[in-house]
This record gives C-alpha cells, structure tokens and sequence, in this order.
C-alpha cells in the first residue's frame, strides 16, 4: 500500500523519478503497483514501450496479474485503432478534396473499422456524392446528418462543395 501511494504522488506531479513508476511496471509484479502504475504508462509510453511491458506482465503466473494486462492490452489495441481510425478520418477528406473516389471509398471503410457509421465518414460521403453529381445518395446521407443536430445542418447550409444541389427541391425541403 505504501509502494501505491507513493507511485501515486510521483504520477500526480512533474518529477524526475516518474520514469521509476515506469520502470517499477516492468519488474514489480504486485497487482496493487501493476495497477496503479498501468493507466499512467498507457497515458505516457509508447506502443513499442508497452506491448513488451505487458506482454511480460501477462505472462506472470497470478491471475490477477494477467487479467491487468490482457485489460491494459484491450485498452492499448483500442487507443491504437482510434489513431488509425483518425488518420483515415483526415485522408479521406483530403481525397474527397481530390476527387480520389476510390481513395474515399477506402479511407471511409478503413474508419468504419473502428467506428461505425461515423458523422465525418457520412458528411464527406455526402461531399463526395454530391461532387460526383449523385444528388440522391447526397441527400440520403445529408438527410441522415441533418437528424444527428444543428452543428451538422449549419455546416452542410455553409459547405460550399454542396452549392450545386442548392436549385435542387429535395435540398431545399432538408432546411425547412
């Protein structure tokens, strides 16, 4: 309890001895240290630092231990699919600017790995359809957008890659 409190204290200020909670994670096999000391080192190392920390910790023969780290294994795959998922989120829009279509489609399933049905994967779906001429799929998608509240509605009323449905009744009928 002692070993816990003081890891605490260390992870709650800036202080050179943070690196020995880190350290402490690769050797101490308590459960108490293990799991104080594992959301500070997800928070603060990297993958490649972590995957061998707690591929060690679950090979401990506690079964606590190796619940710990199958738990802050799950957590790191989450944390690593989430980047993933955010780095499509950004090429996808670059390659709807590009008029990439194939690129769209596989930036947007490459999102829908991680997060389904994301609102950012449908506007630029929207985008995409809607520069492609496909008025109808863009008004499907939009349509679904518009329900999910006013951020949405406001930014496809300003979105300036939808200005050539603005003759067209269906979009109209969308802001009524």
């Amino acid at each position: 309890e002692i070993v816990c409190r003081a890891l605490e204290a260390l992870m709650q200020r800036e202080h050179p001895a943070r690196a020995a909670v880190l350290s402490r994670l690769a050797i101490d096999r308590r459960p108490a240290v293990v799991r104080v000391a594992l959301p500070f080192a997800l928070e603060h190392l990297s993958t490649e630092e972590l995957f061998p920390l707690l591929n060690g910790v679950q090979q401990a023969t506690n079964v606590e231990l190796r619940e710990i780290a199958a738990e802050g294994l799950a957590e790191l795959r989450a944390k690593q699919n989430l980047n993933k998922a955010e780095a499509a989120l950004q090429e996808l829009s670059r390659a709807v600017d590009a008029r990439s279509w194939s690129d769209v489609e596989l930036y947007a399933a490459e999102v829908a790995k991680s997060i389904p049905r994301h609102p950012e994967v449908e506007f630029q779906l929207a985008r995409a359809a809607a520069l492609q001429g496909d008025h109808r799929r863009a008004l499907v998608t939009l349509h679904h957008l518009l329900g999910l509240g006013k951020a949405w509605r406001e930014r496809a009323q300003s979105e300036g890659d939808f200005a050539c449905l603005h003759g067209n009744q269906a979009w109209a009928s969308l802001f009524e």
